[in-house]
């Protein structure tokens, strides 16, 4: 979502900061207007319906909370301060939240997320004289729907608000499970439906920023997911699917150990798509080259070292009986003094600085954050194993037959 430039506070008019807040008006009135209408249709009688209405409730509740009132509660959307008490008041009631007491838990936990110096001092915030008046409208409101629609109350309401308190919950853990000072997520569809809510690491360094600023707060590095908070459980299955797919990789890396016209076939295939990589992408006549799960076939390596006899090649490979297996593999004919194993789990930060990293399609990590590598110090060229479906810049195909393609992206 791209920020608009906001009013200077001092500027008349009814909003304190910006034009673009008075969507947030209007979708807040919106919803209670929708909770109205739902409250006074009659009991529906179908099972799509009985389920409709609480999930509408729910999601409401975690949406308006993530948005209008979080944003609410860091920049108050009006000028005139009685404006603000009422809209809080609003708020209150149809959320079922009193916003008193969720301002005075928010910024408590921005005050200690992250941690602070073990010098500072701090005062946590008090919910304020009008807690009791919120308390009492939600209070009223639950009497009357309980007194006059207790279907509606027992059945659609209060699972739907109880599931909203779940769904907020959810947000707040996964939006700091991977870092105190918060995770973000810079997919466009969230952030335009959450009004940049999915800025939260940038939200947490700079939480009086408002909202149509934040995308220019972007912090380089920061902390982030592929996933908004509340669907980042998802990342434990993709990680799972990962695994299964190195484990299934090894199995099938196995065959050309048994199998000659198998070992050829690879070896003819990978060949010709590096072939078109040194064309597109020149190397220097001795580069360095990384190859990361390098063991068992080492295919990448007896392809390179045919393509650049000059080239000095480290695997990166941390299972030693494939090491040992990839070794006698390597011909006595070939250079095997340029080529050092390694041990270890591959690691960005520490095998850096190559004028190529290789990466498998059996690689356990981000293929994304792969290619946000700073290509000067991690590597300057990148070329990525993958399925032949998926598509992360220039590359070739390696074989219909494999169903694989090899990608590379370089400065």
């Amino acid at each position: 979502m791209r920020a608009a430039a906001a009013i200077p506070a001092t500027s008349p008019g009814l909003f304190r900061t910006s034009r673009r807040d008075a969507a947030l008006l209007t979708l807040a009135l919106l919803q209670g207007l929708g909770l109205l209408t739902v409250t006074l249709l009659p009991t529906p009688t179908g099972l799509l319906q009985r389920l409709s209405i609480p999930l509408m409730v729910a999601v409401l509740l975690w949406w308006d909370s993530n948005t209008i009132s979080h944003n609410h509660l860091h920049n108050p959307l009006f000028r005139a301060p009685a404006h603000n008490r009422a809209f809080s008041l609003y708020l209150s009631v149809i959320l079922g939240v009193p916003q008193s007491l969720w301002r005075a838990r928010h910024f408590w936990h921005h005050a200690i997320l992250p941690p602070p110096p073990p010098t500072a001092q701090l005062r946590r915030p008090t919910a304020g004289p009008w807690l009791p008046v919120e308390l009492g409208l939600i209070a009223a409101l639950w009497l009357l729907l309980l007194t006059q629609r207790p279907t509606f109350f027992l059945l659609s309401y209060l699972p739907g608000y109880l599931l909203g308190l779940g769904l907020c919950q959810l947000q707040g853990h996964y939006e700091h499970a991977a870092a105190a000072a918060g995770v973000s997520h810079y997919g466009w569809l969230y952030n335009w439906l959450f009004f940049n809510d999915g800025y939260h690491a940038e939200h947490h360094r700079h939480p009086s920023e408002h909202w149509t600023r934040l995308p220019q707060r972007q912090l380089p590095g920061a902390p982030h997911s592929r996933f908004p908070a509340v669907f980042r459980p998802l990342e434990v299955l993709r990680q799972q699917a990962n695994r299964a797919q190195a484990r299934l990789m090894v199995l099938l890396e196995l065959l050309p150990l048994r199998f000659d016209w198998i070992r050829r076939f690879m070896l003819q295939t990978h060949q010709r798509a590096f072939t078109v990589l040194l064309q597109q992408v020149p190397l220097p006549t001795a580069p360095s080259i990384c190859i990361v799960g390098g063991g068992l076939f080492p295919r990448t390596v007896l392809v390179l070292q045919h393509l650049l006899p000059q080239a000095r090649l480290t695997v990166v490979e941390e299972d030693r009986a494939h090491i040992r297996q990839a070794q006698a593999l390597l011909p006595s004919t070939s250079n095997r003094s340029t080529v050092t194993f390694l041990p270890e789990r591959y690691d960005p930060t520490r095998h850096a600085g190559f004028d190529l990293l290789v990466i498998p399609l059996g690689y356990l990590g981000d293929r994304d954050a792969l290619n946000r590598l700073p290509r000067t110090s991690a590597c300057k060229v990148l070329a990525v194993h993958d399925w032949l479906w998926r598509r992360r810049g220039p590359g070739v195909r390696i074989s219909w037959l494999l169903l694989k393609r090899l990608s590379w992206s370089a400065p």
